[in-house]
């Protein structure tokens, strides 16, 4: 929860601090993991984002989030159709 607040006032650094420990508690908790992503990918780290998210994905596939998050990551690694594929999953979990 800390880390989402971290990260819904952009900073982004200050969520990556609050939820790295807790991924090494709670390896299970897919929402440490979406977070982690998430808080590499504002702050430019996408290649780092990827394995946090797919870890995410990996436990709970259903969260459009991990998708969006996901297609975030490799947009900008250039990666253009896998970008284009979690975007469509995103849509499509989201119903």
């Amino acid at each position: 929860a800390l880390a989402r607040a971290y990260l819904d006032v952009e900073r982004a650094e200050d969520a990556l601090n609050a939820v790295d420990e807790v991924v090494g508690w709670h390896p299970g908790f897919y929402r440490s993991h979406l977070h982690q992503g998430d808080a590499l990918n504002a702050l430019g780290r996408h290649e780092e984002a990827v394995p946090s998210l797919l870890a995410a994905g990996g436990i709970n596939p259903f969260d459009p989030a991990v998708h969006t998050q996901l297609a975030r990551a490799y947009e900008a690694l250039g990666q253009a159709e896998l970008a284009e594929r979690h975007r469509r999953f995103a849509t499509l979990v989201a119903r």
